[in-house]
């Protein structure tokens, strides 16, 4: 089995998927997901842009980070729907 990278941060798993890079799986894990993404050296490279705030295309970034909250909402034991707020 390759290696993997794995994170339970929606934030930096959308960043990752608007920086191109695919899910290679998800593990639920009570009320959150952790993401796991094929390691390479390109990812610890935009890992490492992450961390230090790079810019990124914010209509990607956006997309991405719906992305991933619904896919955490696809793999954790809560999924009661959202009441409207009143």
């Amino acid at each position: 089995m390759s290696e993997t990278f794995h994170t339970s941060d929606y934030g930096q798993a959308a960043f990752l998927l608007a920086r191109g890079f695919a899910v290679d799986h998800i593990e639920p894990n009570g009320n959150e997901v952790i993401f796991h993404f094929p390691s390479s050296p390109s990812l610890l490279t935009a890992i490492s842009d992450y961390s230090s705030n790079a810019p990124i295309a914010c209509r990607d970034f956006f997309h991405s980070l719906r992305k991933t909250k619904a896919l955490i909402r696809e793999n954790t034991n809560d999924r009661t729907k959202r009441q409207p707020r009143t």
